[in-house]
């Protein structure tokens, strides 16, 4: 006779802070209402974080991934947005080319991709009409929160490369507007991350199939 195990007690998840507040946040009633006995510690943090041993049982990555031993389930592509508040347009132009970015106050993030982590002076890689376009950015603000990035872009402190996710009303109610529409931020990869061993337990099954579902590489969500 089979026993069938609920999902109950807790789970400790760790996801970027855009995703957290913007995607998984929203959706947390619906993942009660189907697992009801699941208490979750969620972290939402843009660091890197090491699963094991900081007692992680899942985690949400975006970009390149660093455990060859974690089992990683592909979610929605992460999408970027160029841009700036027209206060910074009026007072400083809107560079016309890639390259012009270099005149420019660039706001950047404290936690670049690992791609990179070596390099000597951060850069922004855009796809643009003949192919991709790679540009060192520079400029007196990193940021290492996607908010605080958005909230010194709305204050006119110069061009940001932000979550598409975190600035839909913004672009509408033209708070923000697109630089260089012509030249897109590639889409990063995203992740759910979870090590091997830990697959087996019904608590940790019941949220990878629940993340999956909502966010999923197939989901037509638009992230």
């Amino acid at each position: 006779m089979w026993v069938i195990t609920r999902p109950r007690g807790r789970l400790r998840v760790t996801a970027p802070v855009v995703f957290t507040n913007e995607c998984l946040i929203p959706e947390l009633a619906d993942y009660y209402e189907r697992y009801p006995e699941i208490k979750l510690d969620i972290v939402a943090t843009d660091a890197l974080v090491d699963l094991f041993d900081e007692g992680f049982e899942a985690a949400i990555r975006i970009g390149a991934l660093a455990n060859p031993e974690a089992v990683a389930r592909p979610l929605a592509p992460y999408r970027l947005v160029l841009c700036a508040s027209p206060g910074y347009v009026d007072g400083n132009g809107a560079p016309t080319t890639p390259q012009a970015l270099g005149d420019h106050q660039c706001l950047t993030y404290a936690y670049p991709p690992r791609s990179e982590w070596h390099a000597a002076r951060p850069g922004w890689t855009l796809q643009g009409p003949d192919g991709p376009v790679s540009v060192p950015v520079d400029g007196r603000l990193k940021i290492d929160n996607a908010e605080a990035l958005r909230r010194a872009a709305l204050g006119g402190l110069g061009i940001a490369l932000l979550p598409s996710m975190l600035i839909p009303e913004d672009i509408r109610e033209k708070r923000l507007i697109e630089i260089l529409p012509d030249f897109a931020a590639p889409e990063r990869s995203m992740s759910l991350l979870y090590l091997q061993e830990r697959r087996r337990s019904p608590k940790l099954r019941g949220f990878i199939e629940f993340v999956v579902e909502r966010f999923g590489a197939d989901t037509a969500r638009p992230m």
